[in-house]
Parts: structure tokens; sequence; C-alpha cells
């Protein structure tokens, strides 16, 4: 009787964790919003974690695409890596009519769905992996944090 109550209390406190446990919010890069009237297509540039043993800091950059935004749509981007906490990050996206890049960065990219770990040179990209700029924005960790690709290859900020 005794062993069924404490494996109940065990239940309950284990069950109550977990459900408030709050997800990590790490692998959140924003949210994205397409302002225009066309579909575009949207790729991610981000300094990621990584598990180095024996160092204190381990990064890699990372590039992640491709997400798709119907006109007036938004979405929010989640990543498979888990991003270092430095609310910067980088975004190309292109529609049948617009670019939004920079050449002040550039990242490897894939023709289909893709995660990329760099050495942060686009000299590392393989010939499989074409190079594309990107434009250098400030993130936030969650999805609060918007950034609306306009007309005209301009990009916003708002948070909700």
């Amino acid at each position: 009787m005794k062993v069924r109550n404490w494996l109940y209390a065990l239940l309950a406190v284990g069950g109550f964790t977990a459900v408030g446990q709050v997800p990590a919010r790490a692998d959140i890069f924003g949210r994205a919003c397409n302002e225009t009237e066309e579909t575009v297509y949207v790729a991610v540039g981000f300094l990621a974690d990584r598990d180095c043993p024996g160092k204190v800091y381990c990064h890699d950059w990372v590039s992640e695409g491709w997400w798709v935004l119907e006109p007036g749509s938004c979405s929010v981007i989640r990543t498979d890596a888990d991003i270092a906490n430095n609310n910067r990050g980088y975004v190309h996206a292109y529609s049948s009519r617009y670019t939004w890049s920079d050449p002040g960065a550039s990242f490897c990219t894939g023709s289909s769905p893709f995660t990329i770990y760099q050495d942060g040179s686009s000299q590392s990209c393989s010939r499989d992996y074409p190079v594309n700029s990107f434009i250098q924005i400030d993130t936030r960790p969650d999805d609060r944090f918007a950034f609306n690709l306009e007309i005209g290859g301009w990009i916003s900020w708002r948070t909700w």
C-alpha cells in the first residue's frame, strides 16, 4: 500500500515537472511574415552551440531552409540546431520578383530543405551547395518577435 502511494506521488510530481517545463527557446529563430503578394522562400543563418569536450564554448555557423511563406502569412522559424544566445541572425529570402540579401554575409544553401554546418567561411561550401548572401538582423529567441519581408526587398521588425 505504501509503495503504491509512493509510486503515485512520484508519478504526480514527475507528470507535473514534465507538463510544467518550458520547451527550450533556443530552437526558435523568430517569426517571419510575408508582407508581399507573392510566395516567399526563406533561409536563415545563425551561430549554433554544440558540445565540445574540454572547451568552454564551441560554436558552428549553420544555415537552414527553406520555409515557404504564402502572401500575407507568418510562420515561426524553428531550427534543428541550438541557437547561440547572441540575438543576431541572418536571413536570405526570395520570391519571383524580390530578393532579400546583402553581400556582407554569405552562407551555403541547398536547393531542397537543408541544414548545413560550416566553419564560418563560404569557402567551405561543397560544390553541391550554392553560396547566397544573407542580411544580418536582430533576433529574439521566441515567437513574439517578427521580421517582415516587405515589397522591394525591405525588412522591418515588430513584436507581437
